[in-house]
């Protein structure tokens, strides 16, 4: 009996192993919105784990599985990214390949005269997260 359960344990261990996942680095990107968050969980509404403004490096994580194939998507619009020693859920289109000329680079004296705190840069974040992009429905 005992014989029995211990192959059946590891028939079930092995076949586990095709499934397996290898967290990699995908590569580094830049958040190209003006302030954003990194979310907890890939929906809007998650909790922050951090903020950051236009231009930020982050770096995106994917997931290798056995076979090699890769998933870089968690949802239809949510990456996994991490900076410095945060990680969670950004949406994809606020990520580019490329630094973007940000509004904060091209009009320095005039960002430099609001003069956000950390606490300032997440609210703005969080509305960021809540604007909605596109053209109106109604007629």
């Amino acid at each position: 009996m005992k014989l029995k359960l211990t192959c059946f344990l590891i028939l079930l261990a092995s076949s586990f192993q095709s499934f397996a996942l290898k967290k990699i680095e995908l590569g580094t990107f830049y958040f190209n919105g003006v302030y954003g968050n990194i979310k907890e969980n890939p929906d809007t509404y998650a909790s922050i784990v951090t903020s950051f403004s236009c231009g930020h490096p982050v770096v995106m994580q994917g997931f290798q599985m056995n076979s090699g194939q890769v998933q870089k998507k968690f949802s239809a619009n949510w990456v996994k990214v991490k900076t410095g020693p945060y990680e969670g859920f950004l949406q994809e289109k606020y990520l580019s390949d490329k630094k973007p000329e940000c509004l904060q680079d091209k009009y320095p004296n005039f960002f430099r005269n609001f003069d956000f705190s950390i606490t300032e840069t997440f609210y703005w974040a969080q509305l960021n997260d809540l604007f909605i992009e596109g053209a109106s429905k109604d007629k």
